[in-house]
């Protein structure tokens, strides 16, 4: 008897480390991925916003670079929809395909444009808004 509940025990252990193996490597650990926001000469735009969808709609972010327009965030394997936005320049979109395993650095050049707020306008992700050094979001009614 105590041979068959230890057998059995065995059994559901090895059904369980099977079970954990296959759904680690089914699951895919989030990726750093660098942004760096210049302008058309290549110098840095500190305090750029930059805002990051997700192509299914399941991912939204929206950060500040630092005072170098840089920033550094950690994101799952998929396609993205990537916004760099400053006060004075023209916003920058560009697709992004994040791999596993793969870290990446991503350049956002802006171009120079009108003064004013910017917005972003992709319903349903609030809108992002850059104010001077500052980013919110903002739903539109």
């Amino acid at each position: 008897m105590l041979r068959h509940v230890l057998a059995v025990g065995f059994a559901f252990m090895a059904l369980g480390l099977l079970v954990s193996t296959v759904w680690a490597q089914s699951t895919s650990p989030a990726v750093p991925v660098g942004f760096a926001v210049t302008d058309p000469s290549g110098a840095e735009v500190p305090h750029a916003c930059v805002s990051i969808r997700g192509y299914g709609g399941d991912f939204r972010l929206l950060m500040a670079a630092d005072d170098f327009g840089l920033l550094t965030v950690v994101l799952p394997p998929g396609s993205y929809e990537v916004f760099a936005m400053s006060q004075g320049f023209e916003k920058a979109i560009k697709d992004l395909d994040v791999q596993k395993n793969s870290a990446q650095s991503i350049e956002l050049r802006l171009a120079i444009g009108a003064g004013g707020p910017l917005e972003v306008t992709a319903a349903p992700f609030p809108t992002p808004i850059c104010t001077g050094c500052s980013c919110y979001t903002a739903d539109k009614k």
